[in-house]
């Protein structure tokens, strides 16, 4: 019997450390910080050579870089990234671009253009579809 009540007593203190442990934490956001939140259940690779969920896109365009991007100001106009300036050929099949100088990694290494060419051709050997690469 008293090994009984001493059960009881240690269930019924777990419980209540237990409930104590799952109040809720209050925090304010200063009036000059945005915060900002979204689902991200569709994410289903980080990888840009394969990545085509939407919630991927918002992340992968925050921390690559591309050889151009839209102009935002004006969508239908291309504005330079990596690249510092480019020419089609008159045929419209041979894309040449000059990559801008001192251009890096985040790990310190230069960019080159055999990563630029490495990255094309590794989302082709993936035959994933990226779509916002």
């Amino acid at each position: 019997m008293m090994l009984e009540k001493f059960a009881v007593r240690s269930l019924l203190a777990g419980v209540a450390m237990t409930a104590l442990l799952a109040t809720p934490a209050f925090a304010v956001t200063p009036a000059d910080t945005l915060v900002e939140g979204f689902a991200i259940d569709d994410i289903i690779s980080m990888d840009p050579g394969e990545a085509f969920e939407l919630s991927t896109a918002e992340v992968t365009g925050n921390t690559y870089d591309l050889l151009v991007r839209l102009d935002l100001s004006d969508t239908s106009k291309v504005k330079p990234d990596l690249a510092e300036s480019w020419t089609v050929s008159d045929d419209g099949l041979t894309y040449t671009f000059k990559l801008k100088p001192g251009m890096k990694f985040a790990s310190g290494n230069p960019i080159t253009a055999a990563d630029v060419a490495y990255s094309f051709e590794r989302a082709i050997k993936l035959d994933k579809s990226p779509a916002f690469i």
